[in-house]
């Protein structure tokens, strides 16, 4: 059933796991005082209905205070758990723009990589987030990993962690500078790096709108798919999607 009246306040949010960053499902209660919805969506823009999901929410639920209220044609609102533990509730930009700007923590965290790839709908991000062994071990084991296996300081040395990182960061557009203080190596070393490897030429997703080309190419059907881990225990869902 999807609701389109009224206004829905967050009341929460679910998360995949309680011990570690990730996107999480914002939950909301009608002002009619029913609980629990979550947004429907066909992309970030704008919300387009409340799905009603009954009175009871499963995995690590957060309860959230929050004085906002959301309606049909408002922007599509984003849950994440952050490294300290506390919750952060905005539209998909600003979740974007802040694991940008707070690169250096979310770095020991791999899987916040591939949900952050899917979410920004960028091709390249996707598959090098799934190109990377333990995010390609959680999803074949139905388990996230808290944290990189063996999460060391390089010293100079471009180990393939490293390598892999490094992908990761260009794909998401950060600065040489950037990349080089997370790494421990300095911007020319990065840029040099980046250069040997081949990685390509980079236009801001933000800017540009960029979407995947065909969705049917890169695993995701046209029915839609739950958005942010491809829904690996059934929780992990910022709200439904659907294409086409």
């Amino acid at each position: 059933m999807s609701e389109e009246e009224g206004r829905y306040a967050v009341v929460g949010v679910v998360c995949a796991t309680d011990d570690a960053p990730g996107l999480c499902t914002p939950v909301f209660r009608h002002e009619d005082g029913q609980r629990y919805f979550i947004q429907d969506f066909k992309y970030y823009n704008q919300i387009d209905g409340f799905e009603f999901i009954g009175g009871s929410v499963g995995g690590h639920f957060i309860d959230v205070l929050s004085n906002s209220v959301f309606g049909v044609g408002d922007p599509v609102q984003v849950g994440m758990l952050l490294p300290g533990g506390g919750t952060m509730i905005s539209d998909h930009r600003r979740v974007l723009e802040y694991f940008r700007e707070n690169a250096a923590q979310f770095v020991p965290y791999p899987f916040m990589f591939y949900q952050l790839a899917i979410m920004s709908r960028n091709q390249h991000a996707v598959f090098d987030a799934f190109g990377m062994q333990p995010i390609r071990d959680a999803i074949e084991k139905r388990r996230i990993p808290v944290v990189w296996p063996h999460n060391k300081k390089t010293h100079g040395r471009w180990t393939e962690e490293a390598v892999r990182v490094l992908g990761m960061l260009w794909e998401f557009y950060y600065s040489g500078t950037e990349i080089g203080r997370i790494l421990g190596f300095s911007r020319n070393a990065v840029l040099s790096k980046a250069k040997r490897i081949k990685l390509p030429l980079r236009e801001n997703p933000l800017k540009q709108g960029d979407l995947f080309e065909s969705f049917e190419d890169y695993g995701f059907d046209e029915g839609g798919f739950q958005s942010g881990s491809f829904n690996l225990n059934g929780t992990l869902t910022v709200g439904k999607i659907h294409f086409g």
